[in-house]
This record gives C-alpha cells, sequence and structure tokens, in this order.
C-alpha cells in the first residue's frame, strides 16, 4: 500500500533541529489538498513539522476501490502517518494529531489506541455514535443507506463499484453531503481539481456502523474546549 502526503517544515527551519510534529487528517471524503494542507501549512507557519497525506482509497494514494471511506483503514493510515514522522527532524516525545470534522473522530480512536501520539486537538469535531446519526439522519434513511451499501458491496464483489456523488445540491440520502455549495461546490475552497466528487456506495455499511465515542469509557485523557 502506498500512502502519499505533504510534509511541511517552518520557514526558519535549521538543519539539525528538533520539530514537535503534527499528522493533520480532514473530514472524510477528502484529499489532502483540501482542509488538511490548508491548516498543516498554517502549523508549519508557527514552528511544527506536519504532515498533510491522502489516506488509501484516495487522492494520490494506492488502494482499491477508489473513494471508498472505511474508518478502520484510515485509522491504521493515521498511525501509518505517524510511523513516517519518526524522522531525524522530529521530537519523538512531541508528535501530535489534528483531526478535522469527521477525521476528529478517526484521530480520537488513535489517540486512544497508540501512545506514539502525545496530544490532538479538533476543528469543528464529528464525533459521531448509532444515537447521534438516529437523531442527524432519523431511522428510514440509516436502513436506506444500510440496504444500499450492502447491495453495493455485493455488486463489487461480483462486477464493479457502485459510485454515487460526494456532494450534491439535490436531495439525495446515498450521497455522502448534501445541501449548499459553500465548501465542495466552491473551486476556491474544496472542489479542486485533485479531489473527486464521487464516493463508493458500499462505504456506507462501515462508516455508518463506526463509533467515535465508545472509546472514551475507557480511555481517560485531559479535555480543553474552548
Amino acid at each position: 500500500m502506498k500512502l502519499v502526503g505533504n510534509l511541511y517544515l517552518p520557514s526558519n527551519y535549521k538543519a539539525g533541529g528538533k520539530l514537535p510534529a503534527i499528522v493533520v487528517t480532514g473530514t472524510w471524503i477528502t484529499v489532502k489538498e483540501q482542509m488538511a494542507g490548508l491548516y498543516a501549512k498554517k502549523l508549519a507557519e508557527d514552528g511544527f513539522a506536519t504532515l498533510a497525506f491522502d489516506c488509501r482509497y484516495y487522492g494520490e494514494s494506492s488502494g482499491e476501490p477508489r473513494q471508498y471511506e472505511s474508518p478502520r483503514a484510515k485509522i491504521q493510515d493515521i498511525k501509518n502517518a505517524i510511523t513516517y514522522l519518526l524522522l531525524p527532524v522530529v521530537d519523538k516525545s512531541r508528535i501530535g494529531g489534528l483531526g478535522i470534522c469527521f477525521g476528529a473522530g478517526y484521530m480520537a480512536s488513535v489517540a486512544a489506541q497508540d501512545s506514539r501520539l502525545k496530544s490532538f486537538a479538533t476543528v469543528a469535531a464529528w464525533l459521531h455514535d448509532p444515537k447521534s446519526l438516529k437523531q442527524l439522519f432519523g431511522e428510514r434513511v440509516i436502513q436506506q443507506q444500510m440496504q444500499a451499501g450492502l447491495t453495493a458491496r455485493k455488486q463489487y464483489a461480483e462486477t464493479s463499484i457502485e459510485i454515487v456523488p460526494a456532494f450534491t445540491t439535490e436531495s439525495n440520502p446515498l450521497a455522502a453531503m448534501t445541501g449548499q455549495p459553500i465548501y465542495y461546490g466552491n473551486p476556491q475552497r474544496g472542489s479542486i481539481p485533485e479531489w473527486k466528487n464521487q464516493f463508493a456506495l458500499m462505504s456506507w455499511i462501515d462508516w455508518l456502523q463506526f463509533d467515535a465515542v465508545a472509546i472514551a469509557k475507557s480511555h481517560r485523557m485531559m479535555v480543553i474546549a474552548g
């Protein structure tokens, strides 16, 4: 499996120095050139070594099927990114993580599992569990998404992958995101050439069953909210 990322260093970095590092993960369905890259560049200006990367199935990284949102794979790839950050330029005792929107759930899971990650922060955290998903989508829509995902997985095993829009302004419960084109529909923001407006329909199976809150029952951590 090949993962591709961009490593950013402060402009005033001097060879031989050790820097605190941050691995940055954007929300679901995104690539490194979107929000993850934006935050990584800004944090590098503040003195950090930062890494924004494409998880498997997305962007320049390898993996099939393409545009497949797998929480388990993304959590593993964040761990892989931490392994990469064990560079001579990095202070290994000061590696942190930043999770943006749904990426916060992935990063929280890594923080609970991987002791190499010493701290993590979130931006607009989306930490969903089965209860919150029912409140967001409704039971009927969740059943529709799950059934469509199961059908799509069977189709992928037999013939080909089924793709739906990752974002649409139309009403489509099977698309990953719907609404106004503020980010994903704006070429100045999220609608960039590196991003494909595609979502592997079978992603719903794993995504709907991911619980970003369950780990809180067994792991203590200091939280600063603001």
